[in-house]
This record gives C-alpha cells, sequence and structure tokens, in this order.
C-alpha cells in the first residue's frame, strides 16, 4: 500500500520530466545542457540527504509502534492491569514511548533543513541561470525565436518543480519496503527439521523441568529472551507463568509445545537452547 499510493505520482512525474528534457533538447540543446547543471545538483542531494531521512523516519515509526503496542496490550487486558494497580506504570510506559517518538521527530529537523535549504537555493539559481542565460543566447542569436526561448525556460521550470514529485514517492516506497522487511525475514527464514523421541519414550505424564534455558528467536539472535532459566511445571497441577510483557511467558510455552527446533549446548552456544527429552520427568537443557 505503501508504495501503490504514491505509484501514479512517481510515473507521472517521471514521464513529465521525459517529456520536457525532450522538449527542450529539440528547442535548444545549449540552454537545455547549461541548465541542467542545477538538476543535477538537486537530484544528486536529495539522493544524499534521502536515505538519512528516511531512517530517522523509520526511528520514529518503530517508537510509534513499541507506544501502540504498549496501549493496545494496557486495552485488551485492562481488568488485569487494574487489579493489580499498574495503570500509572502502563501510563508511565506509554508516556516514555510517545516522549521519545517526540524527540527522534526533532531529530529529523535538522536533516530536513540540511535537505531543504540547499535544494531551494539549487532552484531558484537554476531559474535564475536559466533566464540569464537565455537572454545571453538571444542577444548573441545563438536563439532567433522569443517562443523556443520561453518553451525551454517553461520547459526547466517544469523539471525543477518535478524533482519533489519523484523524491516523495522514492521515499515512501523506501519506508515501505524498511517496514516490510520484518514480514520478509520471517517469511524467508529456513524452516527448521521437527524430530526427536516418540511415544512411549518420550512421555508427558512427569514433571516438565526446564534447566539452564537460554533462548533467542532466530530473527533477533543477538535479543536473549530466556537467560539461564531453570523451572519445574508438577505433573497434575495447574502452574500460571506471570510477568510483564516481553519477560518470555509465551516463549516458554513455545518451547515446550516445540514450536521452536532446539539445538547446541550452553558452553559454546548459549543463544540456542539444546533439548534433551527423557522417559519421566523429560527435561529441557
Amino acid at each position: 500500500m505503501g508504495i501503490s499510493e504514491k505509484i501514479s505520482m512517481l510515473l507521472q512525474s517521471v514521464s513529465l520530466v521525459i517529456t520536457a528534457v525532450i522538449i527542450a533538447f529539440h528547442y535548444s540543446w545549449q540552454l537545455t545542457m547549461v541548465t541542467s547543471t542545477g538538476l543535477f545538483f538537486i537530484a544528486g542531494f536529495y539522493a544524499w540527504t534521502l536515505p538519512k531521512l528516511v531512517q530517522k523516519l523509520k526511528e520514529v515509526e518503530d517508537a510509534d509502534r513499541i507506544s501502540s503496542s504498549v496501549a493496545s496490550e494496557a486495552f485488551s487486558c485492562i481488568r488485569m492491569v487494574t487489579a493489580c494497580g499498574a495503570e500509572e506504570k502502563v501510563a508511565r510506559s506509554y508516556s516514555t514511548w510517545v516522549e521519545e517518538s517526540r524527540k527522534r521527530g526533532l531529530m529529523m529537523s535538522s536533516i530536513v533543513a540540511i535537505q531543504q535549504a540547499p535544494v531551494f537555493f539549487a532552484i531558484h539559481a537554476t531559474f535564475a541561470l536559466s533566464f540569464w542565460y537565455a537572454i545571453k543566447l538571444y542577444l548573441d542569436q545563438k536563439i532567433t525565436s522569443v517562443g523556443s526561448m520561453i518553451i525551454v525556460l517553461m520547459s526547466i521550470m517544469a523539471i525543477v518543480m518535478s524533482i519533489g514529485g519523484i523524491a516523495a514517492p522514492i521515499s515512501a516506497a523506501a519506508r515501505a519496503a524498511a517496514a516490510a522487511g520484518v514480514f520478509f525475514t520471517i517469511i524467508d527464514a529456513p524452516r527448521p527439521k521437527a524430530h526427536g523421541l516418540l511415544p512411549p519414550k518420550a512421555s508427558a505424564q512427569g514433571d516438565i523441568v526446564l534447566h539452564n534455558i537460554n533462548f533467542a528467536y532466530p530473527v533477533r539472535h543477538d535479543v536473549r529472551v530466556l537467560d539461564d532459566l531453570s523451572l519445574v511445571f508438577p505433573a497434575g497441577q495447574q502452574t500460571a507463568i506471570v510477568g510483564a510483557s516481553g519477560s518470555g511467558k509465551s516463549t516458554i510455552v513455545g518451547l515446550i509445545e516445540r514450536w521452536y527446533e532446539l539445538d547446541g549446548n550452553p558452553i559454546t552456544n548459549p543463544l540456542v537452547s539444546f533439548c534433551v527429552v527423557i522417559l519421566s520427568p523429560f527435561l529441557l537443557y
């Protein structure tokens, strides 16, 4: 959606620039070549500053995403939040990320200023150069028709004003691609091969023991979710796992249900878990 909403603007701007260049070269290639120097500067400056601006926008979006997730989780679990008296804590967490988003947004102002000030200077300088050199060519009789001079000048102006129409869709496409990168990372991740012990060698009748569990998700291998965790779930009893958001509750359940294939060992590969299942109870290393 982020790309499709801007694709029509991009096509219009690109087609306008190409058509204006062809018309300008047809009427006066000298005037077009000289005034195109400003266009190259504008395009090059956009190409240099646009990635930095997109990066800052992504940082703002990340802070907004986290603050939205805090609010969504609070509203979905409003009874639990109220029962535990965690309203102020949740509000502080939300306010912290909103403030962080505001700070990151303010940091973009310097990049926008660095981008826009030279670009607008180059736009007006290109206009001035176009008029000056067009008058010079006309006085030197290298352009004999005032109509040709007007056509070239209007074409150059149309090109300059359309540069922004090209940069904006490219920026939107870059932001959309960065946001979709997380999903493509998950989709393209190699599917683990499921293997292990089967009944009767593996039994669910005994205690579930987690011993020195270390775990990190494949898409964030440098962030340890479970760090040297040891737990015992007694057989025949109900056990509740309670903790803050992101503390690893769902991860523990996912490991027990073997949503992730575990390999390695805590010494040589501490970010990946090692799984050994024995008859009863079964033990996770």
